[in-house]
């Protein structure tokens, strides 16, 4: 009986029969050198049942005939005959399919006419076969979006920042309730048009649940503000604050919330003897002020909302008690305020994260 053997393309002829191989025909070498050959390629073949695409098989060609191939063997074990004999005329190769592949020793899938896969259990299956069969699970659980505000929102981010604008309706001083003060107006108008150079500095990453997600930053701003209703006609300050940015996930629009504080220079009128103008020319300033930011990317963005604006002198004019000097009326003014904000320096973009 002659045994062909076939290694990556080589053909090797044996003969099958042990005795005549051992007595003449058959080199001790050429039986190491198929031997030795064998190792490298057998070492390469995956465990069965995983998805390895190439791997050495054993297939049984002829009766009397074996090739070894390189072939995928997904999902089967190769077994040896009963009688364990490898060589011999009674030596075979039993392929047993295991898992989802019954039906293709190859892990192969199979699927209908119409392209989509077949649920039904492959033929000649029996029973216990069918049981093991799993059906595919597919996860319809779409993948969660990356957060681009992370790319705008970051620590340390530096941004400059134009604002502009009109505040034209006056209010009574809103914390008058605390000073036990009478919660009302005064006879003289004021209408202010505040320009406010920011610049802005972001203190922590976007974070926080639900609605309050956001960030901080710490403002510092020069303000000139003209007065085209009024005694007085200009007056500067500076003021620094906070602003909270809330984020919600992938908004380009994005509220705000910010406060200010600082001192300023004003014309004062009220030492020339105006009714209820400015006591006197240092004053202090409070701001506070909500709307929304528009982002276009991480380098521009647009800005709109309302801004209250309070100037006074926290009494500094009227003198010790008993011994009035100027009275100190204050302004207290609300209006829109537009902006546009600019990103300084190149953009470093933080840890993406849910």
């Amino acid at each position: 009986m002659l045994l062909t053997v076939i290694l990556d393309g080589r053909t090797f002829f044996v003969d099958g029969s042990l005795k005549k191989c051992r007595r003449e025909v058959c080199p001790r070498w050429l039986v190491l050198f198929i031997a030795l050959y064998s190792i490298p390629v057998l070492s390469q073949s995956p465990v069965c049942g995983s998805i390895a695409p190439a791997s050495a098989a054993f297939v049984q060609a002829e009766p009397s005939r074996f090739v070894l191939t390189n072939g995928a063997c997904s999902g089967c074990e190769a077994k040896l005959g009963e009688n364990g004999n490898r060589g011999t005329n009674d030596a075979s190769h039993e392929f047993v399919p295991r898992g989802n592949d019954a039906n293709d020793i190859h892990g192969s899938s199979h699927f209908d006419d119409s392209g989509s896969p077949d649920k039904s259990p492959p033929s000649g299956s029996t029973p216990r076969e069918v049981s093991k069969i799993q059906p595919a699970i597919v996860s319809s659980q779409r993948p969660i979006a990356p957060d681009f505000n992370r790319e705008i929102y970051y620590r340390n981010k530096r941004e400059f920042s134009q604002e502009v604008g009109w505040l034209p309706m006056n209010i009574p001083f809103p914390f008058d309730f605390m000073l036990n003060s009478d919660y009302n107006t005064y006879p003289l108008k004021y209408t202010l048009m505040p320009m406010i150079s920011t610049l802005r500095w972001h203190l922590d990453r976007v974070k926080g649940p639900l609605i309050i997600r956001g960030n901080w930053e710490l403002d510092a701003s020069g303000a000139v503000v003209g007065i085209p209703r009024g005694p007085e006609t200009r007056y500067f300050a500076w003021i620094m604050g906070m602003r909270r940015n809330f984020v919600p996930r992938n908004w380009k629009a994005t509220p705000y919330l910010d406060w200010r504080i600082g001192m300023g220079n004003i014309d004062a009128k009220g030492p020339l003897g105006v009714p209820y103008a400015q006591g006197q020319d240092f004053t202090f300033t409070l701001n506070m002020g909500s709307g929304v930011r528009y982002n276009f990317n991480s380098k521009y963005a647009v800005t709109a909302g309302l801004n209250w604006m309070h100037i006074s002198n926290a009494n500094l004019s009227e003198g010790p008690k008993y011994h009035w000097g100027i009275r100190n009326y204050g302004i207290n003014v609300y209006g829109p305020m537009i902006g546009i904000v600019v990103r300084l320096g190149r953009p470093k973009y933080a840890t993406t994260s849910k």
